[in-house]
């Protein structure tokens, strides 16, 4: 039986997780990618950035749409596309194994994004019954078992007060199995303590997938969910303008939730009103963000194939709205097209807020700070980064050299071996020789959410020309002990320069075995 888990690091590991960044930035010396197209946004005007779905009555993509077929208006208004992209049956990109062998993980997918981003959310603390669980896990295994080959997957677990990744973006069926089986079935025991609400949820996934380029679909796996939450149009709402930085937040990183509710079809008794309004919640969400809720529906694996291999099928619209003006107000957008009998999913407006958070365009002023809440209530001032996420290898091995490790009374002593592209750095020349100063940092958190070893290390190292001119890529390797407890681990793994103040992050799950139990097998 699995155990209660950490909270996502998002919030825990404000340290450094701020210097996460947008992984659609790219570099002067890459080329730009053919998959997620960079939609450049002005200072001077308000560009309006809309993600369509179109279907037939029985949930199938309508592909070959020109521009003509649609039509779309801003409070009432219509407005002349300023672009128009379909995305239409795309090739599945295999994004590689972040495990190379036992032990080995890396955020590699970064340099391989797939053309549309997938995560699947299990949401625990709305599915608290036990045979929804099993149910769940078959179903999710019967669908994992079939996904197509090189299909890259995400899966993220609301559990109490977290929302944690299981599983960072891979292709390896066998890893993502395995996610699931960590994750389902899982006895409540946050009974009376806080819980992520709704909103919490959908603001941490958008903190955790914002800084991924293009569109993400989250599939949200839920049951007993309610406080209605959003609104394709939040003015209904009262006390709406708290939502705005969500609202902000959700049509930036281009993040669309289909809600699944994993009960399935079933008889509610006398409790069909309180069903009701769950649906509604599940509805509601699903219009604000542009994706499409299923409920009273069985065959959950079949229904979540459909919809990932109709994944790739979708229209980017975007448009500058006449005679624009911020003026706090929320607008409503409307898409329609020629075909009456088309379904169309998609987010049905924004705040004229002037926080769009895409507007990081490198012909905009400096954003400068802001200002970060950590768990303990502190803040911090961290600087804006931006720019693409450094791409590193950590192998995470039990000690060599166990008695050489200052590891605390039942703890298990570890060694993380980061490998990372020193051409990825800013390097100074220094005396003859190039100079790089690197941070290295690790958390780690036991079964129950409670942190257990954190190190943060700044290196700095020279190397001559000639080091640099080896053939191939060169890195630089670097090791750094961290105690474990016995059995579930969870670690968070950064890498950045202190030059520039360019970030990486991994996220794993590890099962640490004391040294006698290995000897025992």
């Amino acid at each position: 039986m699995s155990s209660p888990m950490f909270s996502t690091v998002v919030v825990v590991f404000g340290l450094f997780s701020a210097f996460v960044v947008s992984a659609n930035a790219q570099s002067a010396a890459d080329p730009p990618s053919t998959q997620q197209p960079v939609y450049t946004l002005h200072a001077d005007k308000r560009v309006v950035l809309t993600d369509v779905t179109v279907t037939d009555r029985q949930g199938n993509p309508i592909r070959g749409l020109d521009a003509s077929a649609f039509r779309i208006s801003d409070n009432g208004k219509p407005q002349d596309l300023a672009s128009f992209e379909e995305h239409s049956g795309a090739p599945v990109e295999s994004v590689p194994s972040a495990v190379t062998k036992p032990g080995m993980y890396s955020n590699d997918f970064l340099q391989h994004p797939p053309p549309v981003f997938n995560v699947l959310l299990i949401d625990l603390v709305s599915i608290k019954n036990l045979p929804y669980q099993m149910s769940l896990r078959y179903e999710l295994t019967q669908f994992l078992n079939r996904l197509q080959a090189g299909e890259p997957l995400a899966i993220y677990m609301r559990w109490g007060p977290y929302l944690m990744l299981l599983q960072n973006v891979t292709s390896d069926h066998a890893l993502l199995l395995a996610a699931v089986n960590r994750a389902l079935p899982r006895f409540p025991s946050h009974e009376g303590i806080r819980i992520l609400s709704e909103v919490g949820l959908i603001h941490e996934l958008a903190l955790d997938l914002g800084k991924l380029p293009g569109r993400k679909n989250v599939f949200w796996f839920c049951g007993d969910v309610g406080g209605d939450p959003f609104r394709p149009d939040p003015t209904t709402l009262s006390g709406y303008s708290d939502l705005r930085p969500n609202y902000d937040e959700l049509e930036a990183g281009r993040i669309a939730i289909y809600p699944i509710d994993a009960r399935g079809l079933f008889d509610p008794g006398h409790m069909w009103g309180a069903l009701w309004s769950e649906h509604l919640t599940m509805t509601n969400v699903a219009e604000a963000t542009g994706g499409r809720a299923i409920y009273n529906r069985n065959f959950v694996a079949e229904i979540t194939q459909h919809l990932i291999d109709a994944s790739n099928d979708f229209y980017t619209l975007s448009y500058s709205p006449h005679d624009f003006r911020y003026d706090n107000s929320w607008h409503k957008v409307k898409v329609t097209v020629n075909e009456k009998s088309y379904f169309l999913s998609y987010r049905h407006g924004y705040f004229a807020d002037g926080n769009d958070p895409r507007n990081k365009a490198e012909d905009l002023e400096p954003a400068g700070s802001r200002t970060k809440l950590l768990a303990n209530g502190e803040t911090i001032e961290m600087k804006e980064i931006r720019g693409p996420s450094i791409v590193f290898k950590a192998h995470v091995v039990p000690a060599s050299n166990p008695s050489s490790t200052q590891a605390k009374k039942g703890a298990i002593p570890y060694t993380i071996r980061y490998t990372v592209p020193l051409d990825k750095f800013v390097m100074r020349n220094v005396d003859g020789k190039q100079q790089v100063t690197m941070g290295f940092a690790s958390m780690a958190f036991d079964a129950n959410g409670n942190s257990t070893a954190k190190l943060t290390q700044e290196v700095t190292a020279s190397f001559s020309q000639q080091n640099l001119s080896v053939s191939g890529q060169p890195v630089y390797s670097f090791e750094q002990p961290i105690n474990l407890r016995d059995g579930e681990n969870y670690l968070y793994l950064g890498v950045w320069d202190a030059n520039t103040g360019q970030f990486g992050t991994i996220q794993l799950s590890l099962d640490a075995i004391h040294p006698k139990s290995r000897s025992e097998h």
